[in-house]
C-alpha cells in the first residue's frame, strides 16, 4: 500500500454504521406487533373466530411482548443510522457456500484483450468510487424523494466473514474506507496492487495496463501450483472460518479485506458461449475467487466478463446492476490503452499463517460440487418484450407473474404460490423484502382465462407493489420482530403461525416460485446465480431473476435439482404463456 494511506476499519452491521443517518418519516416504518399480527390474521385466517383466537394466543404466550422488545430494538438502531433489517441476513438452515447467495453478473462480450479490458474494468469502477466519494452521482428517486444511496459505499473495500456459532449463522463485517489498493487474482494466484497514489488521485491508466501484463505473465510463469485460498472462502466451514477471526490474521488476507476490491482475471479455460461464461464467472473458477469479498470484477478469455456480488455484505441485485451498467458504459468509452513503461508496483500474496493441510479441502470441493450445476441456466424468451408488453396496456411486472402463475398451472394443474423479490431501500434502510403475488384475481384469471380476469388480475398486482412499496408487508415484519434469534418464543410463535395457517411454509416462506425484477440496463447480458442450484428451495421450485428487455426477457431460474430443471424446461412454459396472454389480451 502507498505509504500516504493508512488503512482503517470500521465494523459494523450496516452501511456506513459510525455515520448516523436520520430516520426517513417516523417510526412506522416499524408497526407495532399488534398492528401486524392483525394485518397478517385477515389475509391468511379466513375464519374471524379463528382470527380472534390466533391473535388472542400470541398475547396470552407472550409472543407480542417479545416481538414489542425486537422492534424496540430495531428502532433504537436506526436512530444510530444502522440499518435493523442487516442485523440477521443469513438464514440459519444456510449451506456455507457463499455464492448460494451471492448473484453475479454477465455483461455484453467486448473484443478486447484480457489485459486491455480488465485495466478499463478497473479504472472506471474507480472513476465510480471517486464520484461517489465526491458526491456526484446522479441521485436515484422515488415519487419525487431521493432514495438513501448509502449502499452505494458497499461495494467497496468492504468484506462480510461468517461463521457458526451455536445453532446461527453470524457476520462480521469490515469496512475500509481509505483503501488504497486492489486486489489481481490470476488462475489462483492473487496478488496487491496499488492504484491510489499518495495525493488520493488515481493511478494513470497505462501504469495499470503495465502491471496486469505484468502480473498475468508472472502467474503464467509461476512454477508452484496456487494454493487453495479460494476454496476456502466458497465453502465455510468452523475451520475455514477459523482463518478469517484469528487474532494473529495472515497479512495476505489483510490485503484483501483492505482491498478496494478484487479482479479476477482467468485464463486457463476458454468459456464455449454467454452460459459457459456465466458459470464460470459465479461458481466454477472459485479457486480464483474471494468471496467475502462485496465486490470482485471478472475477465474472461473469449471477451467475456462480468461481476459478481456479496448479498451478505449488503449488496443486492437492483445495486449490483445499476453499479455494473454504469462501469460498463464508462470502460466503453475509453479509447485503447497503452501499458506505460515503468517499475512494476504489485506484490504477490502467499498465506504465509494458513496451513492449508489442516482444512478439510477434499470435503470442501466435494460440497461445492453438489451445489454446481452445469445446465444452462440463462433463457431468452422472444415471444415479447417490455415495449411490446406495454402497448397490451398492461404493467409488464404485472404481465411476467400472470405468465409465471400461467405457465405453472398449465404444467402442474394447481394454482401456484409466487413471490416476488422486491427492492425497497427507499423506506427501509436498504431492505429487499419479498412478497406473495398470488392474489385472489390471479387464482380466478387461471380458472377463467378471461380477458376481464386478466386485466383484474393485473390491476390487482399493480395495487400489491403499491401496499409493498409504502411498508405494507406483515409478514416481513413478523420475520424481523420474531426470528432475528432463536429461542423458546421464536419457536412457539412458528407453531402457532402452522397451526392457524396450515399452508404456511408453502405460501408464505417458501413458495413455488421465487422471482426478482431486475432493471435491464445497457450493458447487461444476465443476472443471476450461474451454475447453482438452489438447495434452500423446496422440491420442484424455481428461484431467480427475470430481465424485461425492450424486445425480449431474459431468465435465470434454478432449482435445488438439475433433474427439475430438465423436466421442465420454464423458459419455454414462459414463451407459451406469454403467447396465450397476448391472444386473450389482443
Amino acid at each position: 500500500m502507498t505509504t500516504g494511506h493508512v488503512p482503517s476499519f470500521d465494523r459494523g452491521i450496516g452501511p456506513l454504521s459510525d455515520v448516523p443517518v436520520p430516520l426517513r418519516g417516523n417510526m412506522d416504518l416499524f408497526p407495532t406487533p399488534d398492528s401486524v399480527f392483525r394485518k397478517f390474521a385477515e389475509s391468511a385466517v379466513v375464519e374471524p373466530r379463528k382470527r380472534k383466537r390466533f391473535l388472542s394466543l400470541l398475547n396470552l404466550f407472550g409472543i407480542t411482548s417479545y416481538a414489542e422488545k425486537n422492534r424496540q430494538k430495531m428502532i433504537s438502531l436506526a436512530e444510530r443510522g444502522i440499518n435493523p433489517f442487516d442485523i440477521d441476513t443469513i438464514p440459519n438452515n444456510f449451506s456455507g457456500i457463499f455464492a448460494e447467495f451471492g448473484v453475479s453478473i454477465l455483461l455484453e462480450k467486448t473484443n478486447e484483450s484480457v489485459a486491455q479490458r480488465a485495466t478499463k474494468l478497473i479504472v472506471a469502477a474507480l472513476k465510480y468510487r471517486r464520484s461517489l466519494l465526491d458526491d456526484v452521482l446522479e441521485k436515484e428517486g422515488r415519487g419525487g424523494t431521493v432514495i438513501d444511496n448509502d449502499r452505494n459505499h458497499n461495494l467497496f473495500g468492504r468484506v462480510a466473514n461468517v461463521r457458526k456459532t451455536g445453532l446461527k449463522w453470524r457476520k462480521d463485517i469490515r469496512h475500509c474506507r481509505n483503501s488504497a489498493h486492489i486486489v489481481v487474482a490470476v488462475d489462483g494466484f492473487f496478488y496487491k496492487l496499488p492504484v491510489i497514489d499518495d495525493n488520493d488521485t488515481m493511478i494513470a491508466a497505462g501504469d495499470i495496463l503495465h502491471d496486469i501484463d505484468s502480473i498475468i505473465a508472472a502467474a503464467a510463469k509461476d512454477k508452484n501450483p496456487p494454493k487453495p485460498y479460494g476454496l476456502i472462502t466458497t465453502n465455510i466451514v468452523k475451520s475455514s472460518a477459523g482463518v478469517f477471526y484469528a487474532d494473529d490474521l495472515d497479512e495476505s488476507i489483510k490485503a484483501i479485506d483492505e482491498a478496494i476490491f478484487l479482479i479476477a482475471i482467468d485464463t486457463v479455460r476458454r468459456s464455449a458461449d454467454e452460459n459457459d461464461a456465466a458459470q464460470d464467472i459465479h461458481i466454477r473458477n472459485h479457486h480464483n475467487r474471494d468471496y467475502r469479498k462485496s465486490l470482485q470484477l471478472v475477465v474472461l478469455q473469449n471477451g467475456f466478463s462480468g461481476a459478481t456480488f456479496n448479498f451478505f455484505a449488503g449488496v443486492e441485485g437492483v445495486l449490483a446492476a445499476t453499479f455494473a451498467s454504469w462501469i460498463n458504459s464508462h470502460a466503453t468509452t475509453i479509447p485503447p490503452i497503452v501499458a506505460a513503461k515503468t517499475q512494476n508496483r504489485y506484490s504477490k500474496l502467499n498465506f504465509d499463517k494458513i496451513d492449508f493441510g489442516k482444512l478439510p479441502l477434499a470435503q470442501l470441493r466435494v460440497k461445492v460440487a453438489k451445489y454446481s450445476c452445469d445446465f444452462p441456466l440463462i433463457k431468452k424468451i422472444d415471444a415479447i418484450g417490455k415495449d411490446g408488453i406495454k402497448r397490451l396496456n398492461v404493467s409488464p411486472d404485472a404481465f411476467f407473474h400472470a405468465a409465471a402463475h400461467l405457465a405453472y398451472y398449465e404444467k402442474f394443474k394447481k394454482i401456484p404460490s409466487v413471490h416476488n423479490l422486491a427492492d425497497i431501500r427507499g423506506i427501509k434502510f436498504g431492505s429487499v423484502t419479498r412478497y406473495l403475488t398470488t392474489t385472489g384475481e390471479m387464482a380466478q384469471f387461471l380458472e377463467s382465462q378471461t380477458k376481464p380476469a386478466l386485466l383484474n388480475a393485473c390491476r390487482a398486482h399493480k395495487e400489491k407493489i403499491g401496499a409493498i412499496k409504502s411498508g405494507d408487508n406483515p409478514i416481513h415484519y413478523a420475520y424481523y420482530y420474531l426470528y432475528t434469534a432463536i429461542g423458546f418464543k421464536p419457536l412457539l410463535a412458528i407453531m402457532l403461525f402452522r397451526i392457524f395457517v396450515p399452508d404456511l411454509i408453502t405460501k408464505h416462506i417458501s413458495p413455488d416460485i421465487w422471482a426478482s425484477n431486475i432493471p435491464a440496463l445497457p450493458g447487461l447480458y444476465c443476472l443471476g446465480r450461474f451454475g447453482m442450484l438452489f438447495k434452500f428451495a423446496r422440491n420442484n421450485c424455481l428461484a431467480g431473476h427475470y430481465l424485461l428487455f425492450p424486445d425480449h426477457i431474459k431468465i435465470c431460474f434454478l432449482s435445488n435439482k438439475k433433474s427439475f430443471l430438465e423436466s421442465w424446461p420454464f423458459d419455454r412454459a414462459l414463451n407459451d404463456a406469454m403467447i396465450k396472454l397476448k391472444q386473450i389480451l389482443s
